[in-house]
């Protein structure tokens, strides 16, 4: 009997072996041996009819189970390749909208404080040089009130490129 078709799951091959088997056992009633010669079944051959009871042995399959890396001798220290962690790969876009999530969950402060006092004291000494003192206090409603600016600025950005039909902002 040929194989026509691949047997993937190994119960539908088990159940093929089971029909073989059965056929063989209770078919025909004469059988050939692997020397060549013809058996009759009811001549009382008890080591022919063993055989035929017999399923077939399996072959040797490759093993797709994780080997244990090899100890490396030689230098001193039994030391195993360190085995590195492949780096989750996240689709375009996916990274971006974390961060938005976390960012809105948040109620911190994006930009550097010392950077944005840095920034103010620059400004305001091109504009007032009399001014050159801020007070912590001051810096800081007007840090918070640039950033509230900012994330309103791009949100309504954001608005309008979707209106455009567009995904990014240019």
């Amino acid at each position: 009997m040929a194989r026509t078709k691949h047997l993937s799951s190994k119960s539908a091959r088990k159940k093929v072996a089971a029909r073989r088997s059965t056929a063989t056992v209770g078919g025909s009633s004469s059988t050939a041996q692997p020397d060549g010669t013809d058996n009759k079944q009811g001549e009382g051959n008890n080591a022919s009819t063993t055989q035929q009871l017999r399923t077939p042995k399996s072959t040797a399959r490759k093993s797709t189970l994780a080997r244990p890396n090899p100890i490396l001798k030689g230098s001193g220290l039994d030391v195993r390749p360190q085995e590195t962690k492949k780096k989750r790969r996240f689709r375009p876009g996916t990274v971006a909208l974390q961060e938005i999530r976390k960012f809105q969950k948040s109620t911190q402060l994006l930009i550097p404080g010392i950077a944005f006092a840095r920034c103010a004291r620059e400004i305001t000494g091109f504009l007032n040089p009399n001014i050159n003192r801020w007070t912590p206090g001051a810096l800081l409603a007007l840090q918070e009130a640039a950033e509230y600016y900012i994330v309103d600025l791009f949100e309504d950005t954001n608005l309008c490129a979707i209106h455009a039909k567009r995904v990014t902002i240019n």
